[in-house]
């Protein structure tokens, strides 16, 4: 960012509801009814809230010149991070029966072998400003569900019920919106 942008922008702050979420794809739960595809509605219009994994970097103690220094650590691929997305279960259960099978089927050996189809390709996060506008993008990109958060039924409380889902995922990329509504990458 320059000057130029941040003199014409209006400084504000960023609101934690001012997001949209994206699935590209969900794991083929169905390997062999092509009519059964996972409608991603009950994925992206059910999002509840997104934790965003934080960023870290390690650090080693290395001997220089006489002394110690700390240097950064590198470590690319080392673990894969976890994004936690809570979504509100829709009123016929499909989204939470969705990734419970998912889990089940992966867990068992009933998952379809080819690699492509039990991933999520994407999950896009978009942020938008107060006025609605889209100002950035995370993506995650090879997405795996690894684990599907519990249900809790009470009796006379008719709040909305929700379930947390963990992803796996490869890689993190963050872009922010120019003016002209165009991405810039961070890499």
């Amino acid at each position: 960012w320059d000057n130029k942008q941040m003199t014409d922008s209006v400084i504000n702050k960023f609101h934690q509801d001012q997001f949209l979420v994206e699935f590209s794809n969900f794991p083929d739960i169905f390997p062999d009814d092509d009519t059964r595809k996972v409608d991603l509605r009950l994925f992206n219009y059910f999002v509840k809230n997104v934790v965003i994994p934080d960023a870290s970097l390690d650090t080693v103690n290395v001997d220089w010149m006489s002394g110690i220094r700390n240097q950064p650590l590198s470590r690319a691929n080392d673990s894969l991070p976890q994004l936690t997305v809570e979504f509100s279960v829709d009123e016929n259960m499909r989204n939470y029966y969705y990734c419970y099978t998912y889990i089940k089927q992966m867990r068992y050996g009933d998952a379809p072998i080819d690699d492509y189809k039990n991933v999520i390709n994407s999950i896009f996060i978009e942020t938008l400003n107060n006025e609605g506008q889209k100002i950035g993008r995370i993506e995650f990109t090879k997405c795996i569900p690894s684990s599907v958060g519990s249900l809790t039924l009470t009796v006379a409380d008719s709040t909305e019920l929700s379930f947390p889902v963990s992803f796996i995922y490869e890689e993190f990329k963050l872009y922010l919106y120019d003016k002209d509504g165009n991405l810039i990458s961070d890499t």
